[in-house]
């Protein structure tokens, strides 16, 4: 074939064929070795992980080494009620023990900040002599009742142990204004008997000595001063505690609904 036929030839095939974007080839190139270089990487990564897990297993199966402990996400125990000791308490979940029979129920409840130990948890601003307000609870077992206002209660004045017979002896308490309300099992998980005391003029001229009950564990309890108080009698399966609630006209509103939810908090609880 002439050079001049092969020319022709070539301009010919030139326009049926056309050339390759050498640009766009270079592109594809790039990202085809892109995803080479992620496949490879993403195979590795696949290795180290099976590789990991057989030395995880290595590890659980040797005798020798210290096994992971999970974390401990258990409630903190409650603390012991330290009793009449006069100190600001920690905010917390604390178990008084009403009663010094051995077996006999304990009570947990939750305390906030700022609130004081005593024969129970107690709340006053400044100091005792000088406050201007008053708030705090008991739960105890009762011995005994006053018989008369402004004497205190005598051991000799037993009153049984029945939650019948607190709730007889609560009506009749000198110096008080008493009203009791039917019996729930509402608030406590035993079936209990609501009562509001309020002090009259005649308690409240000796409220310095107007010791209301009488208990093994805390001996003489005040009833207070112009006390707003709420009582429930607790049948825990025919023996009586009392849950007494008290606060002055001018506990402050805030500190009044810390100290319903110091109520709403009692549980009673098996000591074993």
């Amino acid at each position: 074939m002439s050079d001049l036929e092969l020319r022709e030839f070539r301009a010919r095939a030139e326009e049926l064929v056309g050339l390759p974007d050498l640009a766009e080839l270079e592109g594809r190139g790039r990202r085809l070795r892109q995803r080479r270089i992620g496949l490879g990487a993403g195979l590795a990564a696949a290795v180290l992980a099976v590789t990991g897990g057989l030395m995880a297993a290595n590890q659980r199966d040797d005798g020798d080494s210290t096994p992971i402990e999970p974390p401990d996400d258990r409630a903190p125990a409650e603390i012991e009620y330290p009793g009449a000791v006069m100190e600001t308490l920690d905010a917390g979940a604390y178990v008084l023990q009403p009663s010094l029979e051995n077996g006999a129920p304990r009570v947990q409840l939750t305390v906030p900040e700022g609130w004081n130990a005593w024969e129970g948890p107690n709340r006053f601003d400044g100091d005792l002599e000088t406050t201007q307000w008053y708030a705090g609870l008991v739960v105890v077992e009762v011995e005994a009742i006053a018989s008369q206002p402004c004497g205190p209660p005598e051991r000799g004045g037993y009153i049984g142990e029945s939650p019948e017979e607190l709730v007889a002896a609560l009506r009749r308490a000198p110096g008080f204004r008493v009203t009791v309300e039917e019996v729930s099992t509402e608030m406590f998980g035993h079936p209990a008997t609501h009562l509001q005391l309020r002090s009259t003029p005649e308690s409240r001229r000796c409220w310095e000595r107007n010791n209301l009950l009488y208990t093994e564990r805390n001996g003489n309890v005040a009833g207070g001063s112009e006390s707003l108080a709420d009582t429930w009698v607790v049948d825990l399966d025919g023996e009586a505690i009392l849950i007494d609630v008290g606060y002055t006209p001018k506990t402050p509103p805030q500190i009044q609904r810390e100290l319903y939810d110091i109520v709403d908090s009692i549980e009673f609880i098996d000591p074993e």
